[in-house]
């Protein structure tokens, strides 16, 4: 199968698409990274990090699913569930989810950057607080 049939109308729009395709794995996996990689940032990331990076969650969790669900049903033949149009859908959707949260970024990053560095600079004059008793037995 070629370009030009896999975008035509009949291609597209073909409710049981074949299920025996060679990019079966490699989707696995890109789906499958993009699950792991917002588990990661959920755990691994800490205060100015995380705060920046949480908005990548959703949409990586979100399209990961449904990418597993599309090529779950591809590979049982599940009609609708399983076609190029529903892979179509979700990949625009996770393109779409991410140039907003880019815009986002582009646009609130250097001022909450800016915030934390006033608030850094305002913290080194304030009395460090006393550090709390060892709890009595």
């Amino acid at each position: 199968m070629n370009f030009s049939q896999i975008f035509s109308s009949n291609g597209i729009f073909d409710p049981v698409p074949n299920p025996n395709a060679h990019y079966f794995i490699p989707m696995v996996i890109v789906f499958s990274f993009l699950i792991i990689a917002a588990a990661a940032i959920l755990i691994l990331t800490k205060d100015f990090v995380r705060k920046l990076l949480i908005r990548y969650v959703p949409p990586f969790f979100t399209a990961g699913g449904l990418g597993l669900v599309h090529l779950g049903a591809r590979y049982e033949s599940l009609p609708w569930l399983g076609s190029v149009a529903f892979f179509v859908l979700v990949v625009l959707m996770l393109i779409v989810w991410l140039a907003i949260v880019a815009i986002w970024m582009a646009r609130f990053t250097p001022k909450f950057i800016k915030s934390v560095e006033i608030e850094e600079k305002y913290k080194k004059y304030l009395p460090k607080a006393k550090k709390k008793a060892k709890a009595k037995i």
